[in-house]
């Protein structure tokens, strides 16, 4: 299963576009509906540890939004490659700067429609500045993410490469369907799919400033995953990559720790949380 790691996902989005205190009842694993509302009192991650020791620390500003996380080996040594985030002055997202030893090696730029994200731009740090590598098109149905199309320039030119398609149930995303160009029809072909399953807790990673961040389905839903089901391009599920997901809450509904186990029980995901409830 991914790792939580904030960095990791977002380094994979450049890879895409510059090369072209209880156990959760089993009543809760329903589709993603939100019968019973998360508890009112907010809490901030501060903290996600994996089961190696490594960990990812998050700051945020003082309007809890996150603006920086930091990745750390099991010794507690910094990795020495962190995201930063800054806003608007309405609180929208502006920039997200990925740093690698201490060096701006990438970052998105946010453009807006009517206070929604419509787009975003990829840059890649070269030795002359910054190069513009990919656009990604921003479809918003109402507050949710509902498609993300990703071109890769070049010389000047936008080329379709990947389209991702979302689903939801309330709150909840309950589908994203993958697809990929076929640049000798000029159609885009199925991937793969996610079903997702939800719980009906906070989930952390949800409203801090960047629920709509691409790609990282942690933190499009209000509510946890319980179940997430991996379905190839012919609808066969791959019980290798699919997960059922339990979880241990505090007294505030947030979730302390995460156990991930495949369907075949190949691998099984630890992650704890930290946080900030002020």
């Amino acid at each position: 299963m991914k790792k939580l790691k904030f960095l990791s996902f977002l380094l994979s989005l450049l890879v895409i576009t510059s090369t072209s205190c209880k156990k959760d009842n089993p009543d809760d694993n329903t589709g993603g509906g939100n019968d019973n509302p998360p508890s009112t009192k907010k809490c901030y991650i501060t903290k996600i540890t994996e089961d190696d020791g490594s960990y990812s620390q998050l700051t945020y500003n003082s309007n809890h939004k996150i603006i920086k996380v930091t990745d750390f080996n099991s010794n507690g040594t910094p990795e020495n490659s962190y995201i930063s985030f800054s806003y608007n002055n309405d609180g929208t997202l502006n920039v997200v700067l990925i740093h690698d030893d201490n060096n701006n090696q990438g970052k998105y730029v946010f453009h807006y429609k009517q206070s929604k994200p419509d787009s975003a731009y990829f840059y890649d740090k070269t030795g002359t500045g910054w190069k513009k590598e990919g656009t990604f098109a921003i479809t918003m149905d109402g507050n949710k993410l509902s498609q993300i199309i990703i071109f890769a320039e070049n010389n000047g030119q936008n080329y379709p490469m990947q389209k991702f398609s979302y689903t939801y149930t309330g709150d909840n995303l309950t589908k994203k369907e993958t697809y990929s160009m076929d640049t000798t029809n000029q159609q885009y072909n199925l991937d793969e799919t996610m079903l997702y399953e939800n719980d009906t807790k906070n989930n952390p990673q949800h409203g801090i400033g960047v629920d709509f961040l691409f790609l990282d389905d942690n933190f499009i839903s209000l509510n946890n995953y319980t179940k997430i089901t991996y379905k190839d391009k012919n609808g066969n599920v791959n019980k290798g990559l699919s997960y059922n997901i339990t979880y241990e809450y505090n007294s505030n509904d947030y979730p302390t720790k995460k156990t991930a186990k495949t369907f075949d029980g190949s691998e099984t995901d630890v992650a704890l949380f930290t946080y900030d409830c002020p």
